[in-house]
């Protein structure tokens, strides 16, 4: 538990932590095995004050204390500095309360350098560099704090590497410390995963025979297939998650390779993927999957009881006895217009080739489409025919487009904005057309923290009039790109899979994670990363047998992406469907056409008919 003493009655001075930590032992009827730390900064507090904690620790061994010299920024700086540096730069100068106010200045350099927000969370994913960091820059005794007002130290991580030991219902899981197949079912499902969904070791069956089938394993209607991580989670494994579903009549699956996580669940004949996470993070996802296939979810209270001591003699008994309480989230946004944003920070990687086809493929299916472009380039607009137009005069955009539903609450709304395509597909899908004057106005734009929700609002008056709307971003970190992941439900990222593209990841990654706050303060859940697609990728059959898979794997292995099942292949037709013209008197005009009106190659026609199909499955249309 922690504790904080009141601000009016207590500060931070020695006597004071002191005095407060009897007062909570007294008040907290602490016991012998209770640990009492006391956290505090060396400040300019005099040796006198100092030796005081020192002897209350020496009173009982369970007082602990962690403390850092000259203070607590200290700590903060190692999650992202190597210890000698910080060090020497506050050694350089003089006495305490110069090196706290040295080390807050480097604090906040250190934090517009890697684009921190200020939320503490941020901290957690450099926790294990800050904790082997200040290791080596605690120089004292394990019990003792003997010379600590003349060294630079921190010790918070001795309390920091208590919590990691903790069995915490949200402890954080370390994937890298599954190297098979045997680890992710130990180390993972076994000793992490069930635990935290409320199920006991009797809850569960390992290696349950079902006719020829053996299962990795069996929790009331939840079968568990486990992969080894070097695996990537691809159709064959659904495929026989889907015959282990069909075979037991279990309700949901779960398949991992302790680097991803997907759950599908199986109505009727169908099976579905409803949910699909990272497993580092997973902690953050565990009230949903709670939800999902908790324990509570999946039994049905006492009468699971009385079934529990079956399931060693016939696991699938309970299947068929116990109905459980669905909570089925595919069904229930069946009929809410999904938006998806198409976005790399790396230009040149297909972008818009994806979203003008995708957006095509899925209006063949009969789906109702709304693509917006809202990248300066304008790519998607013309790729979509909506630029018949060579002279400015003629241009009939320049006073409708993306930005005439960005810059105003009252005006400027969809019906009002919208294009139909021109020639571009059979159907013909809306657009929201963009523009080149898009960056001179972007000032305007930034001025208004609610201009960036602005899109999001103005969707939801058209909600019930498209089933998915596609949102082609800029290669950038602006604005525009802003209001794409903020407005966006579900992210596909494009990507070559080539080394600039990739190095482009983590910093899409920790965009997205600044996204996600701002996301949170207007009702948005986190923003759901279908995957990276690959696109752009060489036709050449030894590349696609051999570098492309490892390609694929490693965006899983180093930048923990999950990438999609599809790709687009770079052919020749792709770019030669976007450069068709016509004749328009004496002068000729682009005629763009999306892939499948084009008909130049059945390959990539395929290619998107796929892509299509998958992002139906991974979004619950």
């Amino acid at each position: 538990m922690h504790k904080k003493p009141e601000a009016q009655q207590y500060h931070s001075a020695p006597k004071h932590l002191i005095e407060f930590s009897r007062q909570c032992t007294q008040e907290m009827q602490l016991q012998n095995y209770d640990e009492i730390w006391i956290v505090f900064d060396t400040d300019t507090w005099p040796k006198e004050s100092l030796n005081n904690l020192q002897q209350w620790q020496q009173e009982s061994a369970n007082h602990y204390l962690a403390y850092s010299n000259p203070c607590f920024e200290l700590w903060l700086l190692l999650h992202f500095e190597d210890y000698q540096a910080i060090k020497s730069q506050i050694e350089s100068v003089g006495n305490d309360r110069k090196r706290s106010k040295k080390c807050k200045s480097l604090l906040d350099e250190l934090s517009k350098k890697n684009q921190l927000s200020g939320n503490y969370v941020e901290y957690l994913y450099y926790t294990e560099e800050a904790i082997a960091r200040a290791r080596e820059l605690d120089s004292f005794c394990a019990n003792g704090i003997v010379g600590f007002s003349e060294n630079i130290t921190t010790t918070l991580y001795r309390l920091v590497e208590k919590f990691f030991t903790l069995p915490q219902k949200n402890a954080i899981f370390d994937p890298e410390i599954c190297r098979n197949e045997k680890e992710v079912e130990t180390k993972f499902i076994a000793s992490y995963l069930l635990p935290r969904l409320d199920y006991q070791a009797s809850d569960w069956v390992q290696q349950p025979a079902f006719n020829r089938l053996r299962l990795d394993f069996l929790a009331h209607q939840l079968v568990i297939e486990a992969k080894k991580p070097s695996q990537h989670l691809d159709n064959d494994h659904v495929k026989q998650l889907t015959r282990y579903l069909q075979e037991t009549k279990a309700r949901y699956g779960l398949l991992t390779n302790a680097k991803e996580l997907r759950i599908y669940e199986q109505i009727n004949a169908d099976i579905r993927l409803v949910f699909r996470c990272f497993v580092k993070g997973i902690e953050n996802n565990m009230f949903d999957l709670k939800k999902l296939i908790g324990k509570r979810v999946l039994s049905q209270n006492k009468a699971q009881d009385k079934t529990q001591d079956n399931v060693q003699h016939n696991p699938v008994e309970i299947i068929q006895q116990v109905e459980p309480e669905i909570i089925n989230y595919s069904s229930q946004e069946s009929s809410n217009m999904k938006i998806i944003g198409v976005y790399h920070n790396k230009g040149g990687v297909g972008k818009t080739t994806v979203s003008v086809n995708l957006a095509a493929a899925l209006r063949n299916m009969g789906k109702r489409v709304l693509l917006i472009d809202i990248d300066a380039q304008a790519n998607a607009t013309f790729a979509t025919g909506l630029i018949k137009f060579l002279f400015d005069e003629d241009d009939d955009l320049v006073d409708r487009n993306v930005f005439n539903l960005l810059e105003e609450a009252e005006n400027g709304f969809i019906p009002d904005i919208r294009h139909s395509s021109v020639n571009f597909n059979a159907p013909e899908i809306d657009v929201i057309a963009s523009h080149i004057t898009l960056i001179d106005k972007q000032s305007r734009i930034t001025a208004f923290l609610h201009t960036r929700f602005r899109l999001h609002k103005k969707l939801q008056l058209v909600k019930d009039q498209y089933d998915i709307v596609i949102i082609d971003a800029p290669p950038s970190r602006d604005i525009y790109a802003e209001i794409t992941l903020i407005t966006a439900d579900y992210l596909i990222i494009p990507s070559d899979l080539k080394p600039f593209a990739n190095q482009g990841l983590p910093n899409v990654r920790h965009f997205i994670r600044q996204i996600d706050e701002t996301r949170m303060s207007i009702g948005k859940g986190a923003l759901q990363i279908i995957g990276v697609l690959p696109s752009k990728i060489s036709s050449n059959a030894q590349y696609l047998r051999h570098t492309f898979q490892k390609q694929r794997q490693h965006i899983v292995d180093k930048y923990h992406f999950p990438v999609m099942e599809s790709r687009i292949i770079d052919r020749k037709s792709l770019s030669d469907c976007f450069n068709q013209d016509i004749e328009n008197g004496e002068l000729r005009i682009p005629d763009p056409k999306s892939i499948f009106m084009f008909g130049g190659s059945i390959e990539s026609c395929e290619e998107f008919n796929m892509l299509a199909k998958e992002v139906l499955l991974k979004i619950g249309v």
